[in-house]
C-alpha cells in the first residue's frame, strides 16, 4: 500500500487482516491522490479536505522523493482545523494529544512522515506492528518491469513482491477487483482476496451521514476501543 495520509477505517482494517503490510513508496506520486490528503467533517456542514502542503509535488516524481513544505505555517493550520470542527465530539480529550503528536513530527519527507503518523495509530489501535517501510529492497523489482505495460507492470510488481516475501495470499482493497485479476495471480501460486469493509455508522457532528471519512472523524466521534472493535468488522472475498 502507499503510505496514506491518515486513511480511513479500512485501510487499518487491511493492516489488521494481514501478517505484513509493505508501504510502498517506488511508485508515481497521484496529484489528487491520498498520500496528502484526506477528508474530515467540518461541523454542522460536509465534508472538507484536508491536505499536507508539498513542495514542488510532480506526477514524475516517486513517492519517496516528495518532501513536505515546512516552510508554511501548516502544522498550526491543521490543529485548529481539528480543534474548531471538533472540540465538541466525546472523545476529543483523548484522541487530540493522539493528532498532535503527529502532526508535530519533525519530518520533511512526506513517506516518512506517514509511516510514522500510521505506526502511531496502530499502536494506539492496539495493532501488532505489521507494517514495513522498505522500498529500497524492491528497486530491482521496478527496474525490471519498468517497460512493460500497465496491466503486466501492475500485476507483475506484486507478484514479485510476494515472491520475495515467500508470500502466498495477497489482500487488497475491495476497489482492487477492478484492477487485479485473481486467475492471473493463481497462475504463479498466489491467492489474491480482496477486503471488503462492513457497512458502519457512528454518530457524527452533522444531520446527515458520510461515510469512509479519516480515522480522524473515527476517533474522534467512537474513540478508541469502539475503533478497536470496528476493526474486525469486514470480509475477505
Amino acid at each position: 500500500m502507499q503510505p496514506y495520509f491518515f486513511p480511513y477505517l479500512g485501510y487499518f482494517q487491511l493492516i489488521h487482516a494481514v501478517d505484513k503490510c509493505i508501504l510502498y513508496d517506488n511508485v508515481n506520486y497521484i496529484k489528487k491522490g491520498w498520500v496528502n490528503r484526506n477528508r474530515l467533517l467540518e461541523m454542522n456542514k460536509t465534508p472538507v479536505y484536508i491536505y499536507l502542503p508539498l513542495k514542488q509535488s510532480s506526477s514524475n516524481k516517486l513517492i519517496k522523493e516528495i518532501e513536505i513544505d515546512n516552510t508554511k505555517p501548516w502544522k498550526t493550520t491543521f490543529l485548529k482545523i481539528i480543534e474548531h470542527n471538533y472540540k465538541r465530539s466525546n472523545f476529543f480529550e483523548e484522541v487530540y494529544p493522539i493528532i498532535k503528536d503527529i502532526i508535530m513530527f519533525d519530518e520533511a519527507n512526506l513517506s516518512r512522515f506517514n509511516y510514522n503518523l500510521l505506526k502511531t495509530i496502530c499502536t494506539e489501535l492496539k495493532i501488532e506492528m505489521r507494517l514495513y517501510f522498505k522500498s529500497e529492497e524492491y528497486e530491482q523489482i521496478e527496474m525490471e518491469i519498468c517497460n512493460e505495460d500497465k496491466f503486466y507492470r501492475m500485476h507483475s510488481r506484486i507478484i514479485e513482491i510476494c515472491k520475495y516475501e515467500k508470500a502466498e495470499t495477497y489482500v487488497n482493497p475491495i476497489g482492487g477487483q477492478e484492477l487485479y485479476n485473481k486467475k492471473y495471480f493463481g497462475s504463479y501460486g498466489i491467492e489474491l482476496l480482496f477486503l471488503n469493509t462492513q457497512e458502519y455508522h457512528y454518530e457524527q457532528n452533522s444531520r446527515e451521514y458520510f461515510d469512509h471519512l479519516s480515522i480522524i472523524d473515527v476517533l474522534m466521534n467512537c474513540g478508541k476501543e469502539k475503533t478497536i472493535r470496528m476493526l474486525g468488522r469486514y470480509d475477505l472475498v
